[in-house]
C-alpha cells in the first residue's frame, strides 16, 4: 500500500506538466519513478495528495524548478563514449584563435570536465571557453565544484589526465584543478526555453537528453543547435540518439558526430 493516492490521472497530470515546461516524455515505465520522486516534493510541502500537488505546481511557478529537479536523471560517468573526446582530440589540434564548446545537459559535470581535460591535454584550454548547462540546480551545483567521490569513479580512465587532478588528502575525493577551472561556465538552461547565447560554438555535446524527447522535440532542439554552431561546426549526440530520419543540414563523419554543412 502507498503512502500517497496515486491514479491514473495523477500520473497523467504529471507528465502533461513535465512536458510543457522541459519537453519531458514520460511513458507509463516511468510511473514508479514519478509516484517516488513527487511523493518526496509532497512530504516536504506537507501535501496530501498530488491532485493538491498539480494545483500547487500551478499557482506557484517558483515550484518548477524543484519539480524538475525531482523528475529528472542524471546518469552519467568520466569520458563516457570515449570515441567522441577521441575525436574533439583530434580536431582541436589544429584550432587557431578563440573557440567554444557547449555540454547541453551536463548532469554533474563529468561530461564538461572531461571536455576541458582533453582540451587542457592538447593545451587548447587556454584559448577554449567551456559552457556547461543543465535544468537542474541541483546536479549544477555539482558540476561547478569539479569534486568527486574516488569510490564512484574509474580512475584508470582518469589516468592520462592526473596531472589535472588534485587528491585530497584522505584520498577519498578529487577535484579538477583550479587552472582547468578558469575557463568552465556553468549555467542553468532549459533546453525548451530561449537561449542567451550570442555567438555561435564549435562543438555541442548534448548526449542522451534528446531521448527524454518526442521527435517533434528532438527536431526542433536539433534545429537550433545547428542556428547555434558555426558553419562547418560538429553536434554530438549519445550512443543511443540518432538523427537520421530528420531532414537536417548535418552530414554524419562518425558514430552519433554530426557535421554542419559549411
Amino acid at each position: 500500500m502507498t503512502e500517497f493516492a496515486y491514479t491514473d490521472a495523477d500520473f497523467a497530470t504529471i507528465s502533461k506538466k513535465a512536458y510543457e515546461i522541459a519537453g519531458i516524455v514520460l511513458g507509463d515505465n516511468k510511473r514508479s519513478l514519478v509516484y517516488s520522486r513527487i511523493a518526496r516534493r509532497l512530504r516536504a510541502l506537507n501535501i496530501a495528495t498530488f491532485a493538491e500537488y498539480s494545483e500547487f505546481l500551478d499557482r506557484n511557478p517558483e515550484e518548477e524548478e524543484p519539480f524538475v529537479n525531482a523528475i529528472t536523471t542524471n546518469l552519467t560517468k568520466f569520458f563516457r563514449e570515449a570515441h567522441h573526446f577521441e575525436f574533439l582530440a583530434e580536431r582541436v589540434s589544429g584550432w587557431h584563435g578563440k573557440h567554444s564548446v557547449w555540454s547541453a545537459g551536463c548532469s554533474t559535470g563529468e561530461e564538461p570536465w572531461s571536455i576541458a581535460l582533453t582540451l587542457a591535454k592538447a593545451q587548447k584550454l587556454a584559448q577554449t571557453l567551456v559552457l556547461a548547462t543543465d535544468i537542474d540546480t541541483n546536479v549544477l551545483a555539482k558540476a561547478s565544484l569539479g569534486e568527486y567521490a574516488v569510490d564512484d569513479t574509474d580512475l584508470q580512465t582518469l589516468h592520462a589526465y592526473r596531472q589535472y587532478l588534485q587528491m585530497n588528502r584522505n584520498r577519498t575525493t578529487f577535484r579538477v584543478s583550479q587552472t582547468v577551472h578558469e575557463n568552465m561556465r556553468f549555467r542553468r538552461l532549459n533546453l525548451q526555453s530561449e537561449w542567451p547565447m550570442k555567438k555561435p560554438f564549435d562543438v555541442i555535446f548534448c548526449r542522451n537528453v534528446m531521448i527524454y524527447f518526442d521527435d517533434q522535440t528532438r527536431q526542433k532542439l536539433a534545429l537550433k543547435f545547428i542556428q547555434q554552431l558555426k558553419p562547418g561546426g560538429y553536434l554530438i549526440i549519445g550512443h543511443s540518439e540518432s538523427l537520421h530520419r530528420f531532414k537536417l543540414p548535418l552530414k554524419s563523419v562518425g558514430p552519433t558526430i554530426y557535421q554542419v554543412a559549411s
